[in-house]
């Protein structure tokens, strides 16, 4: 179902940006730096996904994960960049080191199947896969 690529290269990071810029999605630089520590640095991630039923699965998705009131939130800010036939990547732009993101796909058919993967950013804009646990602890 799901097919992963964790993280994004230059090459592919820039063919990402070009490809969401002629979609009128998204614009702005690459990857963003706001001064010369690797702490203030914000990346673009992205996880790869493959062809699925648009019948059964959902679109996928791409959150970062804070701590808020009462438990975890989810802000959905990524960007579906393909489609059901050709399979594609969810894109999160503008993501600081050290937080949390997760990707998924819902399985509308047995939802028990649905996709949830958590991940922390790494100084650099690669992707280290954790358990909720771990990410919880991160985040407090």
């Amino acid at each position: 179902m799901a097919e992963e690529r964790i993280g994004m290269n230059q090459d592919s990071l820039e063919g990402a940006q070009q490809s969401m810029e002629d979609r009128g999605s998204l614009s702005g630089s690459s990857a963003e730096q706001a001064g010369d520590s690797t702490c203030d640095a914000r990346y673009n991630v992205a996880r790869k996904f493959g062809c699925y039923n648009h019948r059964r699965y959902s679109r996928p998705w791409g959150a970062v994960v804070s701590l808020g009131d009462g438990g975890l939130c989810y802000d959905f800010t990524g960007v579906w960049l393909g489609d059901s036939d050709n399979g594609g990547e969810v894109v999160i732009r503008g993501v600081g080191a050290n937080a949390i993101v997760a990707f998924g796909q819902k399985d509308n058919r047995n939802p028990k199947y649905t996709e949830n993967e958590w991940y922390r950013v790494l100084p650099g804009g690669d992707l280290e896969h954790v358990t909720r646990a771990k990410a919880r602890a991160w985040l407090l």
